[in-house]
C-alpha cells in the first residue's frame, strides 16, 4: 500500500514537472536556448514496474507520453518510487549521485543527457 501511494505520488511529480515546462517553454530564454536543437527522449520508471512516463523533446517542442517506440536517449529508473520521490525532492544532487552508486537509481544511456536534464528542470522551475 506504501509503495502505491509513492509510485501516485511520482507519477503526479512527474506531471507537474511535465506541465512546468510545457508553461515556460516561450517564456524563459535560458530554456528555450537549452532546448534548440536537441531531440532528447528521456524514460522515467521504477526498476519493478513498467516506465511511468516519456519526455520527448523536439527542440522547442515538448511532449510527456505513456510510451515510445523511439530509442529513448536517457533512461532513468529508481530501486522504488519511494527513492524517487525522496532523492528529487531533497534537490541534492550529490544524493542523487550517491543513489546511482548504490544502484537505487539506475541510468542507461548519455549521462551528459542527465546534466542537460537537471539544467533544463532548473530552468523550467526558476521564477
Amino acid at each position: 500500500m506504501k509503495e502505491q501511494c509513492f509510485k501516485c505520488l511520482f507519477r503526479v511529480m512527474l506531471t507537474l514537472l511535465s506541465w512546468r515546462i510545457a508553461w515556460k517553454i516561450g517564456r524563459s530564454d535560458r530554456l528555450n536556448q537549452l532546448l534548440t536543437t536537441r531531440e532528447n527522449i528521456i524514460i522515467f520508471g521504477v526498476l519493478s514496474d513498467r516506465p511511468f512516463c516519456v519526455y520527448h523533446f523536439i527542440g522547442t517542442e515538448f511532449k510527456k507520453l505513456k510510451q515510445t517506440s523511439s530509442e529513448p536517449t536517457l533512461t532513468i529508473l529508481f530501486a522504488s518510487a519511494e527513492v524517487a520521490i525522496k532523492t528529487v525532492l531533497s534537490r541534492d544532487l550529490n544524493r542523487f549521485m550517491a543513489a546511482i552508486q548504490n544502484r537505487d537509481i539506475v541510468v542507461t544511456g548519455d549521462y551528459s543527457q542527465m546534466m542537460w536534464f537537471i539544467s533544463v528542470m532548473k530552468a523550467a522551475l526558476r521564477r
